[in-house]
């Protein structure tokens, strides 16, 4: 089926072809998009989280920025935030030195992603995006550790949030290097599996 997709893919950009060959490729390419999207859509909240994860991954993919919008712009932290508004899902508002990005997990949860400026201690300056999710436990933070090593736009990580610790889930950016599409695949991500870690170790939905 793949090299299916790859000769239809070589059609539309033949030039060479007749217009009629060209546009039944794209129209099929286009069939193929909708269909695949659909079924990634369906399998967000998978009962299994492998193939959750993998779902997150391919829609990722998908939401990144292609080849021909990709360029040597630096984005400002409120572009970089605002990009991730959604009417009803995702709410953007000032939060500090940046962003709380409130988003809707389902009719009965949300989570909190902050979009803030960081810099580290050898002055390279970062656009940071993370989400607290509870206190860490040894069970916690072994589940985390083998748990990072399937995500894609996150890592799960221990920090101190107003003096206690917390786990955290944290993606860094280099300033400059950021995008509006891969902050909000980053967002995205964040926001699910810190709501599902912060479920899992409280029962509430405070984050």
């Amino acid at each position: 089926m793949y090299e299916e997709l790859q000769k239809t893919a070589r059609e539309l950009g033949n030039r060479e072809a007749g217009w009629v060959t060209r546009r039944d490729a794209a129209e099929v390419l286009g069939k193929v998009a909708r269909q695949a999207l659909a079924a990634l859509d369906a399998h967000r909240a998978d009962d299994d989280v492998d193939v959750r994860i993998a779902v997150e991954r391919a829609l990722g993919d998908v939401n990144a920025p292609p080849p021909s919008e990709m360029t040597d712009r630096t984005y400002g932290l409120r572009e970089l935030a605002q990009g991730c508004a959604k009417e009803g899902c995702r709410v953007v508002a000032p939060h500090g030195a940046g962003f709380a990005i409130h988003v809707r997990i389902d009719d009965t949860r949300s989570q909190t992603v902050y979009v803030l400026p960081h810099q580290r201690r050898d002055g390279t300056s970062l656009v940071r995006v993370y989400s607290p999710c509870g206190e860490p436990a040894d069970e916690v933070l072994r589940w985390a550790m083998r748990s990072n090593a399937k995500l894609v736009h996150c890592a799960f990580a221990v920090e101190r949030i107003e003096e206690k610790e917390e786990v955290v889930l944290v993606n860094n950016f280099v300033h400059g290097k950021a995008t509006p599409a891969t902050v909000k695949a980053s967002v995205k991500e964040i926001a699910f599996y810190a709501d599902w870690l912060e479920k899992k170790l409280t029962g509430l939905d405070e984050l």
